[in-house]
């Protein structure tokens, strides 16, 4: 049902994607019979599904009007969320490094952190730049 949701999101509005996303995180959670790791695999394959929400959002505020004033409060408003994001995404990076360098990790799992680390520094990256993009914008309005 994950990986559907992701395959699907770009075709969904934000309110359906997080609706369905909590749904199946719930669901989850409701599970006892699933190992740490499993859920930590499901948990990880919806992750890029916050940042589409987030980038369907940011797309909507930004087209609702052409006046400068509400622009700039809408892209305001952008820059928070983002900034807002970077910090779960540090948050969750100082988190794996943590786990990873826990003692008496076997070599796959060890391997396994390193990757979601490379995973979460990439986003972590693109959240940056987009960062950079509003604040260029919101810099150019305030010019005007």
């Amino acid at each position: 049902a994950a990986e559907k949701l992701v395959r699907e999101a770009s075709s969904i509005d934000a309110d359906a994607i997080e609706t369905q996303r909590n749904e199946v995180l719930d669901a989850l959670n409701a599970l006892t019979g699933l190992g740490k790791g499993e859920k930590l695999e499901i948990e990880r394959i919806l992750k890029p599904l916050r940042d589409l929400i987030s980038e369907k959002r940011e797309s909507s505020l930004l087209t609702l009007s052409d006046d400068d004033r509400q622009s700039l409060q809408q892209l305001k408003e952008v820059l928070s969320q983002r900034k807002e994001r970077r910090q779960e995404i540090k948050a969750q990076i100082d988190q794996l490094r943590k786990s990873a360098g826990m003692s008496g990790l076997d070599f796959e799992q060890a391997m396994n952190f390193n990757m979601q680390v490379a995973s979460e520094k990439e986003r972590l990256e693109k959240v940056n730049a987009g960062i950079l993009e509003i604040e260029q914008k919101i810099a150019k309005l305030s010019k005007r």
